[in-house]
This record gives structure tokens, sequence and C-alpha cells, in this order.
């Protein structure tokens, strides 16, 4: 008699939930809930250790690309240097032949 009884809540229970009207506004509702949880959990205020960094970064930058910059060694060759005698060095006669 004991089973009879819970089949028979059972039952009870399903026609209830099946003549139950359903709200079509009820998942409008909880996606509007849902939405603006996650917009109230992302601010658009910046922490101060966030600025910060960006700061820091932007230094480390420029200070890599000055640095960077000075490791090229200028050779300043000393006028003996420059002033070769380029014709005699690269044999250019070869090139006036056909003159």
């Amino acid at each position: 008699m004991k089973e009879q009884e819970i089949e028979n809540k059972i039952q009870a229970a399903i026609r209830e939930e099946r003549n139950t009207s359903f709200n079509p506004f009820l998942a409008t509702r909880i996606m509007a809930a849902i939405e603006k949880e996650r917009t109230d959990r992302t601010s658009t205020f910046i922490p101060a250790w966030k600025k910060v960094m960006v700061a820091m970064s932007l230094l480390v930058a420029i200070a890599a690309g000055y640095y960077t910059g000075n490791l090229y060694e200028r050779n300043n060759y000393p006028d003996e240097v420059v002033l070769i005698n380029d014709y005699g060095m690269e044999q250019l006669e070869f090139y006036k032949q056909g003159e």
C-alpha cells in the first residue's frame, strides 16, 4: 500500500507540473540577471598596480632601446686610412681597357 501512495504522489506531481503555465519572460529575466552580475564584476576602474606596471614596462622598453643603441661603436678611422689610393688598390685598369 505504501508503494501505491508513493506512485500516486509522483503522478500527482507530474500532473501538477504539466498543468502549470510557463512564464515566457523567465528566461529573459534570468539572462538579464546573469549579465548584470557579470557587468558588476568587471568594472572600468583600473587598479593602481596595473598603471604602475604599464609605466614600468614602458620605462624598461625605453631603457632597453637606449642601451641597445649605445652598443654600436663608431669606427673613427684615422685620415691615413680614409685617404688610401683606391685606384691603385682596386685595379681599375681592367675596366679602362675598353676605352
